[in-house]
Protein backbone atom coordinates (compact mmCIF):
# COMPACT_ATOMS: atom_id res chain seq x y z
CA UNK A 1 0.00 0.00 0.00
CA UNK A 2 1.08 3.26 -0.55
CA UNK A 3 0.08 7.14 0.91
CA UNK A 4 -1.41 9.03 -2.25
CA UNK A 5 -0.27 12.72 -2.06
CA UNK A 6 -2.02 15.94 -2.93
CA UNK A 7 1.15 17.56 -5.36
CA UNK A 8 1.85 20.76 -3.06
CA UNK A 9 -0.33 19.97 -0.34
CA UNK A 10 0.47 17.87 3.19
CA UNK A 11 -2.92 15.51 2.60
CA UNK A 12 -2.17 12.14 2.03
CA UNK A 13 -4.99 9.07 1.70
CA UNK A 14 -4.93 5.82 1.46
CA UNK A 15 -7.55 2.82 1.36
CA UNK A 16 -7.85 -0.64 1.44
CA UNK A 17 -10.89 -3.30 1.74
CA UNK A 18 -11.35 -6.21 4.44
CA UNK A 19 -13.37 -8.90 3.22
CA UNK A 20 -15.70 -11.45 5.00
CA UNK A 21 -17.34 -15.12 4.17
CA UNK A 22 -20.93 -14.88 2.83
CA UNK A 23 -23.26 -13.97 5.24
CA UNK A 24 -21.02 -13.69 8.10
CA UNK A 25 -19.10 -10.64 10.04
CA UNK A 26 -15.91 -12.29 11.42
CA UNK A 27 -12.83 -10.68 10.99
CA UNK A 28 -9.91 -13.65 9.70
CA UNK A 29 -6.61 -13.53 11.27
CA UNK A 30 -5.37 -12.46 6.98
CA UNK A 31 -7.60 -9.55 7.03
CA UNK A 32 -6.68 -8.02 10.62
CA UNK A 33 -3.23 -8.27 9.30
CA UNK A 34 -4.25 -5.84 6.36
CA UNK A 35 -6.18 -3.42 8.81
CA UNK A 36 -2.78 -3.69 11.02
CA UNK A 37 -0.29 -2.68 7.81
CA UNK A 38 -2.45 0.02 6.63
CA UNK A 39 -3.12 1.85 10.37
CA UNK A 40 0.94 1.41 10.79
CA UNK A 41 1.19 4.61 8.30
CA UNK A 42 -0.29 6.57 10.47
CA UNK A 43 2.76 6.47 12.80
CA UNK A 44 3.60 10.51 13.49
CA UNK A 45 0.61 12.05 12.00
CA UNK A 46 -2.40 13.31 12.44
CA UNK A 47 -4.91 10.71 10.92
CA UNK A 48 -8.14 10.17 10.76
CA UNK A 49 -10.54 6.99 9.51
CA UNK A 50 -13.96 5.93 7.61
CA UNK A 51 -15.53 2.85 7.68
CA UNK A 52 -18.13 2.13 4.78
CA UNK A 53 -19.94 -1.60 5.03
CA UNK A 54 -21.09 -3.51 1.90
CA UNK A 55 -22.59 -6.79 0.90
CA UNK A 56 -23.46 -8.80 -1.90
CA UNK A 57 -26.66 -9.31 -3.40
CA UNK A 58 -27.86 -12.68 -1.75
CA UNK A 59 -30.55 -11.18 0.97
CA UNK A 60 -32.99 -8.56 0.92
CA UNK A 61 -32.28 -4.97 1.14
CA UNK A 62 -32.74 -4.47 5.27
CA UNK A 63 -30.75 -7.21 6.15
CA UNK A 64 -27.83 -6.92 4.00
CA UNK A 65 -28.08 -3.53 5.43
CA UNK A 66 -27.69 -4.44 8.78
CA UNK A 67 -25.00 -7.31 7.51
CA UNK A 68 -23.04 -3.96 6.35
CA UNK A 69 -23.36 -2.24 9.68
CA UNK A 70 -22.11 -5.41 11.69
CA UNK A 71 -19.32 -5.76 9.47
CA UNK A 72 -18.24 -2.11 10.27
CA UNK A 73 -18.73 -2.41 14.25
CA UNK A 74 -16.37 -5.72 14.42
CA UNK A 75 -13.74 -3.51 11.90
CA UNK A 76 -14.31 -0.30 14.63
CA UNK A 77 -13.88 -2.22 17.80
CA UNK A 78 -10.71 -3.67 16.18
CA UNK A 79 -9.05 -0.24 15.45
CA UNK A 80 -10.04 0.87 18.80
CA UNK A 81 -8.74 -1.99 20.52
CA UNK A 82 -5.56 -2.22 19.01
CA UNK A 83 -4.85 1.32 17.45
CA UNK A 84 -6.50 3.88 20.19
CA UNK A 85 -5.09 6.89 19.36
CA UNK A 86 -6.76 6.49 16.24
CA UNK A 87 -10.19 8.31 15.35
CA UNK A 88 -12.91 6.90 13.35
CA UNK A 89 -14.84 9.91 12.34
CA UNK A 90 -16.93 8.41 9.95
CA UNK A 91 -19.17 5.29 8.95
CA UNK A 92 -21.89 4.64 6.42
CA UNK A 93 -23.81 0.96 5.67
CA UNK A 94 -24.76 0.70 2.15
CA UNK A 95 -25.60 -2.89 2.00
CA UNK A 96 -25.70 -4.26 -1.61
CA UNK A 97 -26.08 -0.48 -3.33
CA UNK A 98 -22.20 0.15 -4.09
CA UNK A 99 -20.93 -3.49 -5.76
CA UNK A 100 -17.60 -3.37 -7.25
CA UNK A 101 -17.82 -6.46 -8.72
CA UNK A 102 -20.38 -8.43 -10.65
CA UNK A 103 -23.00 -10.12 -8.38
CA UNK A 104 -24.00 -12.47 -10.94
CA UNK A 105 -20.77 -14.36 -11.25
CA UNK A 106 -19.95 -16.51 -7.93
CA UNK A 107 -16.09 -15.72 -7.77
CA UNK A 108 -16.32 -11.63 -8.64
CA UNK A 109 -18.88 -11.42 -5.97
CA UNK A 110 -16.79 -12.06 -2.97
CA UNK A 111 -15.28 -8.57 -3.49
CA UNK A 112 -18.26 -6.81 -2.44
CA UNK A 113 -18.48 -8.61 0.70
CA UNK A 114 -16.32 -6.13 2.36
CA UNK A 115 -15.40 -3.06 4.83
CA UNK A 116 -13.63 -0.31 3.21
CA UNK A 117 -11.14 1.68 5.49
CA UNK A 118 -9.80 4.96 4.54
CA UNK A 119 -7.06 6.52 6.47
CA UNK A 120 -6.25 10.28 5.94
CA UNK A 121 -3.64 11.94 7.11
CA UNK A 122 -1.79 15.65 7.68
CA UNK A 123 1.62 14.98 8.56
CA UNK A 124 2.35 16.94 11.49
CA UNK A 125 5.82 17.89 10.00
CA UNK A 126 4.67 19.29 6.36
CA UNK A 127 1.38 20.73 8.12
CA UNK A 128 3.79 23.26 10.34
CA UNK A 129 5.35 25.92 8.89
CA UNK A 130 9.05 25.47 9.69
CA UNK A 131 11.07 28.90 8.70
CA UNK A 132 14.72 27.94 7.86
CA UNK A 133 17.50 30.14 7.41
CA UNK A 134 17.65 31.74 4.08
CA UNK A 135 21.62 32.98 4.62
CA UNK A 136 23.13 30.11 3.61
CA UNK A 137 21.53 29.95 0.20
CA UNK A 138 22.45 33.65 -0.50
CA UNK A 139 25.81 33.41 0.62
CA UNK A 140 26.57 30.18 -1.85
CA UNK A 141 25.82 33.22 -4.83
CA UNK A 142 28.58 35.76 -3.65
CA UNK A 143 31.22 36.60 -5.98
CA UNK A 144 34.79 35.55 -5.76
CA UNK A 145 37.07 38.21 -4.80
CA UNK A 146 39.53 39.83 -6.50
CA UNK A 147 42.77 38.42 -5.81
CA UNK A 148 46.66 39.62 -5.92
CA UNK A 149 50.00 38.07 -5.07
CA UNK A 150 52.61 40.43 -4.58
CA UNK A 151 56.01 40.94 -2.84
CA UNK A 152 54.95 42.99 0.84
CA UNK A 153 57.82 45.15 1.13
CA UNK A 154 57.11 46.35 -2.97
CA UNK A 155 53.16 47.05 -2.01
CA UNK A 156 51.99 48.20 -5.24
CA UNK A 157 48.46 49.32 -7.16
CA UNK A 158 46.23 47.25 -8.37
CA UNK A 159 42.95 47.53 -10.86
CA UNK A 160 38.91 46.31 -9.00
CA UNK A 161 35.89 46.89 -11.13
CA UNK A 162 34.50 50.17 -12.47
CA UNK A 163 37.80 51.92 -12.67
CA UNK A 164 38.06 51.51 -8.86
CA UNK A 165 42.04 50.96 -7.15
CA UNK A 166 43.77 50.06 -4.42
CA UNK A 167 46.56 51.12 -2.93
CA UNK A 168 48.99 49.27 -0.60
CA UNK A 169 51.74 51.28 1.02
CA UNK A 170 55.31 49.68 0.56
CA UNK A 171 57.60 48.44 3.53
CA UNK A 172 54.50 47.54 5.68
CA UNK A 173 54.12 44.32 4.49
CA UNK A 174 56.74 41.38 5.04
CA UNK A 175 56.98 38.04 2.47
CA UNK A 176 54.88 36.97 -0.42
CA UNK A 177 51.32 38.35 -0.05
CA UNK A 178 47.97 37.49 -0.90
CA UNK A 179 45.52 40.32 -1.22
CA UNK A 180 41.27 39.30 -1.79
CA UNK A 181 38.77 42.26 -2.05
CA UNK A 182 35.52 41.80 -1.74
CA UNK A 183 33.44 44.40 -3.88
CA UNK A 184 30.23 45.14 -3.21
CA UNK A 185 29.13 47.66 -6.69
CA UNK A 186 25.25 46.17 -7.35
CA UNK A 187 22.32 45.11 -6.15
CA UNK A 188 22.93 41.32 -6.76
CA UNK A 189 26.29 41.42 -4.61
CA UNK A 190 24.54 43.37 -1.84
CA UNK A 191 21.90 40.48 -1.63
CA UNK A 192 24.42 37.63 -1.23
CA UNK A 193 26.47 39.61 0.70
CA UNK A 194 23.59 40.85 3.14
CA UNK A 195 24.78 44.11 2.64
CA UNK A 196 22.30 47.54 2.60
CA UNK A 197 23.49 50.65 1.71
CA UNK A 198 21.75 52.50 5.56
CA UNK A 199 22.51 54.56 7.87
CA UNK A 200 22.46 52.82 11.26
CA UNK A 201 22.24 56.18 13.33
CA UNK A 202 19.05 57.47 11.13
CA UNK A 203 17.61 54.74 9.39
CA UNK A 204 18.21 56.30 5.63
CA UNK A 205 18.51 55.11 2.84
CA UNK A 206 21.93 55.90 1.28
CA UNK A 207 23.15 56.06 -1.72
CA UNK A 208 26.63 53.94 -2.51
CA UNK A 209 29.23 53.90 -5.01
CA UNK A 210 30.76 50.90 -3.32
CA UNK A 211 31.20 48.68 -0.76
CA UNK A 212 34.61 47.03 0.01
CA UNK A 213 36.23 44.30 2.68
CA UNK A 214 39.95 43.23 2.34
CA UNK A 215 41.86 40.23 3.15
CA UNK A 216 45.92 40.29 3.91
CA UNK A 217 47.12 36.53 3.92
CA UNK A 218 50.15 35.30 4.09
CA UNK A 219 51.33 31.25 3.30
CA UNK A 220 47.57 30.72 4.38
CA UNK A 221 47.35 32.46 7.17
CA UNK A 222 45.84 36.24 8.01
CA UNK A 223 47.94 39.14 8.11
CA UNK A 224 47.16 41.60 11.11
CA UNK A 225 45.53 44.56 10.33
CA UNK A 226 47.30 47.32 8.95
CA UNK A 227 47.38 50.90 10.09
CA UNK A 228 44.91 53.83 8.72
CA UNK A 229 46.27 55.05 5.07
CA UNK A 230 48.49 52.32 4.78
CA UNK A 231 46.00 51.03 2.05
CA UNK A 232 43.16 52.56 0.03
CA UNK A 233 40.40 52.41 -2.08
CA UNK A 234 40.16 55.25 -4.70
CA UNK A 235 36.05 54.88 -6.02
CA UNK A 236 35.25 57.00 -8.61
CA UNK A 237 32.43 59.31 -8.12
CA UNK A 238 30.60 61.84 -9.96
CA UNK A 239 29.79 64.26 -7.10
CA UNK A 240 31.86 65.70 -3.90
CA UNK A 241 29.82 64.69 -0.71
CA UNK A 242 30.16 60.86 -0.83
CA UNK A 243 31.48 60.14 2.74
CA UNK A 244 33.68 56.98 4.78
CA UNK A 245 31.44 54.74 6.38
CA UNK A 246 32.65 52.03 8.64
CA UNK A 247 30.31 49.10 8.66
CA UNK A 248 27.92 48.52 12.03
CA UNK A 249 25.44 45.16 12.62
CA UNK A 250 22.24 45.45 12.00
CA UNK A 251 20.37 42.69 12.78
CA UNK A 252 21.30 39.77 10.20
CA UNK A 253 22.68 42.96 8.04
CA UNK A 254 25.38 45.13 7.59
CA UNK A 255 24.26 49.26 8.66
CA UNK A 256 26.93 51.68 8.59
CA UNK A 257 27.88 54.65 10.54
CA UNK A 258 30.30 57.37 9.86
CA UNK A 259 33.54 57.38 10.35
CA UNK A 260 35.44 58.63 13.50
CA UNK A 261 32.23 61.60 13.33
CA UNK A 262 28.72 62.23 14.77
CA UNK A 263 28.33 64.82 11.98
CA UNK A 264 27.23 65.02 7.96
CA UNK A 265 30.60 67.77 7.36
CA UNK A 266 32.27 65.88 4.59
CA UNK A 267 36.39 65.60 4.84
CA UNK A 268 37.70 67.20 2.51
CA UNK A 269 40.65 65.00 2.32
CA UNK A 270 38.78 62.14 0.93
CA UNK A 271 37.79 63.49 -2.39
CA UNK A 272 40.56 63.76 -5.02
CA UNK A 273 39.96 65.20 -8.60
CA UNK A 274 43.78 64.03 -10.13
CA UNK A 275 43.39 66.85 -12.79
CA UNK A 276 42.56 69.86 -10.78
CA UNK A 277 45.13 68.38 -8.13
CA UNK A 278 47.74 68.23 -9.95
CA UNK A 279 47.28 71.95 -11.59
CA UNK A 280 47.03 73.46 -7.96
CA UNK A 281 50.38 71.80 -7.16
CA UNK A 282 52.38 72.83 -10.70
CA UNK A 283 50.77 76.31 -10.33
CA UNK A 284 51.22 76.61 -6.72
CA UNK A 285 55.40 75.60 -7.13
CA UNK A 286 56.00 77.91 -9.81
CA UNK A 287 53.68 80.97 -8.24
CA UNK A 288 56.16 80.59 -4.98
CA UNK A 289 59.23 80.09 -6.57
CA UNK A 290 59.51 82.38 -9.16
CA UNK A 291 60.99 85.61 -8.98
CA UNK A 292 58.98 88.43 -9.54
CA UNK A 293 61.19 91.13 -9.81
CA UNK A 294 63.49 92.27 -13.33
CA UNK A 295 66.79 92.23 -11.33
CA UNK A 296 65.90 88.58 -9.41
CA UNK A 297 65.21 86.89 -12.42
CA UNK A 298 68.72 88.36 -13.64
CA UNK A 299 70.16 86.98 -10.92
CA UNK A 300 68.92 83.79 -10.74
CA UNK A 301 70.18 83.27 -14.75
CA UNK A 302 74.13 84.45 -13.77
CA UNK A 303 74.15 82.10 -10.78
CA UNK A 304 73.55 78.10 -11.18
CA UNK A 305 73.96 78.37 -7.27
CA UNK A 306 70.75 79.52 -7.21
CA UNK A 307 68.53 78.26 -9.63
CA UNK A 308 69.92 74.98 -8.17
CA UNK A 309 68.66 75.79 -4.76
CA UNK A 310 65.15 77.03 -6.53
CA UNK A 311 64.66 73.31 -8.02
CA UNK A 312 65.36 72.07 -5.09
CA UNK A 313 63.14 73.47 -3.00
CA UNK A 314 60.12 73.27 -5.82
CA UNK A 315 60.85 69.57 -5.97
CA UNK A 316 60.97 69.68 -1.88
CA UNK A 317 57.30 71.12 -1.93
CA UNK A 318 55.87 69.05 -4.46
CA UNK A 319 57.37 65.91 -2.36
CA UNK A 320 55.28 67.25 0.40
CA UNK A 321 51.77 67.65 -1.05
CA UNK A 322 49.50 64.68 0.10
CA UNK A 323 47.25 65.39 -3.21
CA UNK A 324 50.99 64.86 -4.89
CA UNK A 325 51.41 61.16 -2.80
CA UNK A 326 47.25 60.28 -3.62
CA UNK A 327 48.52 61.08 -7.65
CA UNK A 328 51.45 58.90 -8.06
CA UNK A 329 49.82 55.94 -5.72
CA UNK A 330 46.68 56.05 -8.40
CA UNK A 331 48.61 56.56 -11.28
CA UNK A 332 52.20 55.17 -10.43
CA UNK A 333 52.07 52.29 -12.82
CA UNK A 334 50.52 54.75 -15.51
CA UNK A 335 53.46 56.93 -15.43
CA UNK A 336 56.18 54.30 -15.85
CA UNK A 337 58.52 54.34 -17.90
CA UNK A 338 58.57 57.64 -18.17
CA UNK A 339 58.99 58.33 -14.61
CA UNK A 340 59.89 55.62 -12.49
CA UNK A 341 59.46 57.12 -9.34
CA UNK A 342 57.97 60.13 -7.31
CA UNK A 343 61.25 62.15 -7.23
CA UNK A 344 61.18 61.51 -10.98
CA UNK A 345 57.97 63.06 -11.36
CA UNK A 346 58.66 66.07 -8.93
CA UNK A 347 61.92 66.70 -10.86
CA UNK A 348 60.03 67.13 -13.95
CA UNK A 349 57.54 69.11 -12.31
CA UNK A 350 60.11 71.58 -11.06
CA UNK A 351 61.70 72.28 -13.96
CA UNK A 352 58.94 72.89 -16.61
CA UNK A 353 55.88 75.28 -17.06
CA UNK A 354 52.52 73.89 -15.85
CA UNK A 355 50.52 73.54 -19.24
CA UNK A 356 53.97 71.69 -19.92
CA UNK A 357 53.36 69.13 -17.15
CA UNK A 358 49.68 68.85 -17.53
CA UNK A 359 50.01 68.02 -21.37
CA UNK A 360 52.11 65.59 -20.31
CA UNK A 361 50.39 63.74 -17.89
CA UNK A 362 46.93 64.09 -20.27
CA UNK A 363 49.11 61.69 -22.73
CA UNK A 364 50.35 59.45 -19.91
CA UNK A 365 46.83 58.67 -17.89
CA UNK A 366 43.95 58.63 -20.75
CA UNK A 367 40.82 60.99 -19.86
CA UNK A 368 42.67 62.19 -16.43
CA UNK A 369 40.86 65.28 -16.85
CA UNK A 370 37.28 63.21 -16.08
CA UNK A 371 38.28 61.34 -13.48
CA UNK A 372 37.22 62.47 -9.85
CA UNK A 373 37.49 60.14 -6.94
CA UNK A 374 36.86 59.48 -3.28
CA UNK A 375 39.32 57.73 -0.73
CA UNK A 376 38.39 55.09 1.70
CA UNK A 377 41.03 54.25 4.10
CA UNK A 378 41.30 50.23 5.08
CA UNK A 379 42.53 50.02 8.51
CA UNK A 380 40.67 47.32 9.00
CA UNK A 381 39.18 44.26 7.91
CA UNK A 382 35.57 45.02 8.49
CA UNK A 383 33.52 45.92 5.34
CA UNK A 384 33.92 49.74 4.69
CA UNK A 385 31.44 51.75 2.54
CA UNK A 386 31.77 54.70 -0.09
CA UNK A 387 27.94 56.25 0.40
CA UNK A 388 25.97 59.54 0.47
CA UNK A 389 23.07 60.81 2.15
CA UNK A 390 19.95 61.35 -0.68
CA UNK A 391 19.26 63.98 0.71
CA UNK A 392 15.68 63.65 0.37
CA UNK A 393 12.85 65.45 2.50
CA UNK A 394 9.07 63.53 1.52
CA UNK A 395 9.75 60.45 3.71
CA UNK A 396 6.96 57.88 5.06
CA UNK A 397 6.90 54.62 6.38
CA UNK A 398 6.13 51.15 4.51
CA UNK A 399 4.44 48.69 6.40
CA UNK A 400 3.58 45.27 4.64
CA UNK A 401 1.93 42.31 6.21
CA UNK A 402 3.75 39.07 6.13
CA UNK A 403 5.13 36.38 8.88
CA UNK A 404 8.68 36.07 8.66
CA UNK A 405 11.42 36.16 11.14
CA UNK A 406 15.46 36.69 11.15
CA UNK A 407 15.65 33.53 9.07
CA UNK A 408 14.14 35.41 6.29
CA UNK A 409 15.96 37.78 4.15
CA UNK A 410 13.14 41.38 3.44
CA UNK A 411 15.18 44.40 1.59
CA UNK A 412 14.31 47.34 -0.38
CA UNK A 413 15.96 47.92 -3.35
CA UNK A 414 15.51 51.44 -5.00
CA UNK A 415 15.14 50.55 -9.04
CA UNK A 416 17.09 53.59 -9.92
CA UNK A 417 19.96 53.87 -7.53
CA UNK A 418 22.34 51.64 -5.98
CA UNK A 419 20.30 52.18 -2.55
CA UNK A 420 19.51 48.81 -0.49
CA UNK A 421 17.60 49.09 2.71
CA UNK A 422 16.19 46.40 5.40
CA UNK A 423 12.97 46.38 7.22
CA UNK A 424 13.60 48.38 10.30
CA UNK A 425 10.80 45.86 11.84
CA UNK A 426 10.08 42.28 11.74
CA UNK A 427 7.89 40.06 13.38
CA UNK A 428 5.56 37.20 12.40
CA UNK A 429 2.80 39.80 11.60
CA UNK A 430 4.17 42.40 9.37
CA UNK A 431 7.27 44.36 8.48
CA UNK A 432 8.23 47.66 8.57
CA UNK A 433 10.22 50.35 6.44
CA UNK A 434 10.95 53.53 7.49
CA UNK A 435 11.70 56.96 6.01
CA UNK A 436 11.61 55.87 2.50
CA UNK A 437 11.38 58.98 -0.31
CA UNK A 438 7.52 59.40 -1.16
CA UNK A 439 6.86 58.35 -4.69
CA UNK A 440 10.06 56.44 -5.76
CA UNK A 441 10.09 53.61 -7.65
CA UNK A 442 11.31 50.31 -5.99
CA UNK A 443 11.10 46.35 -5.54
CA UNK A 444 10.66 44.80 -2.14
CA UNK A 445 12.27 41.01 -2.77
CA UNK A 446 11.29 39.12 0.19
CA UNK A 447 13.02 35.39 0.46
CA UNK A 448 12.34 32.91 2.86
CA UNK A 449 12.91 28.87 3.71
CA UNK A 450 9.58 27.03 4.62
CA UNK A 451 10.37 23.30 5.14
CA UNK A 452 13.54 23.01 2.77
CA UNK A 453 11.74 25.20 -0.21
CA UNK A 454 12.90 28.47 -0.97
CA UNK A 455 10.53 31.03 -1.26
CA UNK A 456 9.91 34.00 -2.87
CA UNK A 457 7.90 37.52 -3.10
CA UNK A 458 9.19 40.19 -5.22
CA UNK A 459 7.05 43.25 -6.35
CA UNK A 460 7.71 46.44 -7.71
CA UNK A 461 5.69 49.56 -7.00
CA UNK A 462 6.24 53.44 -6.01
CA UNK A 463 6.52 54.28 -2.58
CA UNK A 464 3.01 55.60 -1.52
CA UNK A 465 1.55 51.89 -3.11
CA UNK A 466 1.09 48.63 -1.68
CA UNK A 467 2.85 46.45 -2.60
CA UNK A 468 1.54 42.86 -3.82
CA UNK A 469 2.87 39.65 -1.79
CA UNK A 470 2.61 36.41 -3.57
CA UNK A 471 5.21 33.70 -2.71
CA UNK A 472 6.38 31.23 -5.37
CA UNK A 473 8.98 28.63 -5.12
CA UNK A 474 12.32 29.22 -6.57
CA UNK A 475 15.47 27.23 -7.06
CA UNK A 476 18.68 28.81 -5.30
CA UNK A 477 20.47 29.38 -8.79
CA UNK A 478 17.68 31.49 -9.82
CA UNK A 479 17.91 33.80 -6.63
CA UNK A 480 20.42 35.90 -8.82
CA UNK A 481 17.70 36.93 -10.87
CA UNK A 482 15.38 38.06 -8.09
CA UNK A 483 17.28 41.74 -8.34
Amino acid sequence: MLFVCIAGSTYCQDKTSVLFDSDSHRLTPFQTEKIDVLLQQAEGGQCSISLSGHTDSDASDDYNIALSERRVSVVSDYIQARHPKLAIEKTAFFGEDRPIANNSNIETKSLNRRVEITLSCTSDKSNKEVLQSVWPSLEALAPSPKSFQFDGPAGGTFDLSNGAKIYVAPNQLKGRINLDVYECTDKKAALAYGLTTQSNRTGEGLISAGMYRIRFTRRGRLVPNLTSNDVKIFVPVDRDDFKTFVSVPNGPYTGWDLENSQTRENNPEDLFVPWAAMGAICGGVWGEYRCRFFWCGIRSFFSPRRRKSTKTERVASVMRSSQYDNFYELYGENLKPTFNSKRELANFIAKNRPDEVLAKLAELVPNIQDQAFHILNMPSYSWVNCDRFSGRRNLTNLTVSAALDANADARLYFDKEFCVMAAQKVDKKKIRFDRIPLGEAVTLVIIKKVNDVLMMSRSSFKVGENPSIDFKPIKSKELEEAI
